[in-house]
């Protein structure tokens, strides 16, 4: 027989002991898709008194640190394959390679980019009412019986008369973020993200234009929605969310992975929708994310909701459904058209695709 070596033995002896050992066991946080999407993505909040300041204070509020938690796993395992929006009952109007944001109000889409500045279409896609804003820029909101978008050179905000379509403008003193979702209304005031460190949160009182908020905020914010009792405003740079008291300016940090950027209110809770292609929701009675979707794609788009659904404009896909009673991605529709936004209400669900020029609208039935 012929001899084995002493290393050859310490080899061999090493080898069994590796192989017995007990493989490593995955921790709670890169659990695989199918996991509880909750463990490992509670929110983080942490209150940060923060009081109102003065027009010509540069105070800013110091943001708490951030978790470098990964993103947690989505609750889709498959995701369904993509229709066309037509064979679904959708229409596709023409439109121009200018289209901004969107919004809807009265059943109409009310389009930055379209005619004299802001086209106003009909269900057919004929444009009912064409309304002049200049250097409109940013996103646009509905509420107070008003169209708000935010004016960029110079900086300023502008209200349109849903019913007559008549244009109020008031000049603002701090730079306007360009970002599609810059401007929010509800909670008694218009807000909007400013300020060269895109560091303070202004409110707007809806009759008079004047500012009446003045909130320091960290910096690098970027989207703002108001409801369920705050205002509540994104950082994508850090991956955080901040839920500011629209009456102190106390702010609650919410820890949002993902890069996130849009966000909307409804169906109970808040929706953001993240760079990195995902959609967290986050419940505004707790402060804490609840869910997390993965899209499949990148994340870069808009989120509205409307009609039982949460709708996400962006990705590979040209819209992509949510259901909010499962947190399930139920629907994607096609066919994929570049860059975009949504929004929608009872009724319907609208799209555009400046890339292409084109504009669709798909009905609840």
């Amino acid at each position: 027989m012929a001899s084995i070596s002493r290393a050859a033995l310490l080899s061999l002896a090493v080898a069994l002991v590796l192989g017995c050992a007990p493989a490593p066991q995955p921790s709670p946080l890169t659990a695989a898709a199918g996991a509880d999407p909750a463990a490992g993505a509670t929110g983080r909040a942490s209150a940060t008194p923060a009081t109102p300041i003065a027009a010509s204070s540069n105070a800013v509020v110091p943001a708490s640190p951030i978790p470098a938690n990964p993103i947690p796993a989505s609750s889709v395992a498959v995701l369904p394959e993509p229709i066309d929006i037509s064979a679904a009952g959708g229409t596709a109007f023409e439109g121009t390679f200018a289209i901004a944001s969107i919004v809807v109000s009265g059943g109409k889409a009310w389009v930055a980019g379209v005619g004299d500045g802001i086209g106003v279409l009909d269900n057919a896609g004929r444009l009912a009412r064409s309304v002049t804003v200049h250097a409109a820029c940013g996103g646009m909101d509905t509420g107070f019986g008003s169209i708000w978008t935010a004016m960029c050179d110079p900086a300023g905000i502008a209200r349109v008369d849903s019913a007559t379509g008549r244009v109020q403008r008031a000049r603002l003193e701090d730079p306007i973020a360009t970002s599609l979702a810059s401007i929010g209304v509800g909670e008694g005031a218009v807000w909007l993200v400013a300020g060269a460190a895109l560091d303070q949160l202004l409110g707007i009182d809806p009759n008079t234009l004047e500012v009446t908020a003045r909130y320091a905020i960290s910096p690098g914010a970027d989207g703002v929605r108001a409801g369920f009792g705050g205002v509540w405003v994104t950082r994508p740079g850090v991956d955080e969310v901040l839920r500011v008291d629209a009456t102190s300016g106390q702010s609650v940090s919410i820890h949002v992975p993902g890069g996130p950027t849009f966000l909307v209110l409804g169906a109970g809770a808040v929706w953001i929708l993240g760079r990195l292609g995902t959609v967290t929701r986050v419940d505004p009675a707790t402060n804490t994310v609840v869910a997390t979707i993965r899209l499949g794609s990148s994340g870069q788009g808009g989120i509205a909701v409307g009609g039982g659904r949460v709708w996400i404009r962006g990705g590979s896909d040209l819209l992509t459904a949510i259901d909010p009673a499962t947190n399930e991605i139920v629907a994607r529709y096609g066919p994929p058209s570049g860059t975009g936004t949504v929004a929608a209400d009872g009724d319907a669900v609208w799209a555009t695709a400046p890339d292409v020029a084109m504009i669709w609208r798909l009905p609840f039935h």
